[in-house]
């Protein structure tokens, strides 16, 4: 599987902007741990994305049990709040396929609360928009037979 997660801030820019997809599957002590207040915007951005990057495989096994080829998107937009707050969650666009864009905002939803702002970072909320890609890996062998497992994979 290969999942790719872009998201793009007004204030700060975050490679990936999402989090726990709760689908009954046990949450890991990244996401629910009681956020602290990080040092610096940078400590806050690499304390976010730790966040969310644990709870990526969620999405992962959703591509798995839906078998999603072609790759399926959805565009969520949101408001971060300097305490960590995620409000106003929305889709901008569908993935096109309902289940998909509720995990899609579900995703996000739960991986608040955030780390608060750091005080070098602006008192206001912060927009975000995050494109949620997931889609199911090919693997390509290089060399040998494939059914002697001889060769590499990509």
């Amino acid at each position: 599987m290969h999942i790719k997660v872009f998201a793009i801030a007004a204030a700060l820019g975050l490679s990936g902007m999402l989090a726990a997809c709760n689908d009954g599957a046990d949450t890991t002590e990244s996401t629910t741990r009681p956020p602290t207040k990080p040092a610096s915007g940078a400590d806050w951005e690499k304390e976010v994305q730790a966040r969310l990057d644990a709870s990526s495989t969620r999405m992962t096994l959703l591509a798995e049990q839906q078998k999603l080829n072609p790759p399926k998107s959805a565009i969520l937009t949101y408001a971060i709040a300097p305490n960590g707050q995620i409000k106003d969650i929305r889709i901008a666009r569908s993935s096109g396929l309902p289940r998909f864009d509720s995990k899609a905002l579900n995703f996000v939803a739960t991986a608040g609360p955030l780390p608060p702002f750091s005080d070098d970072m602006a008192r206001q909320d912060m927009q975000r928009i995050s494109v949620v890609t997931v889609a199911q890996a090919e693997r390509r062998w290089f060399g040998g037979a494939k059914d002697d497992k001889e060769g590499l994979l990509e």
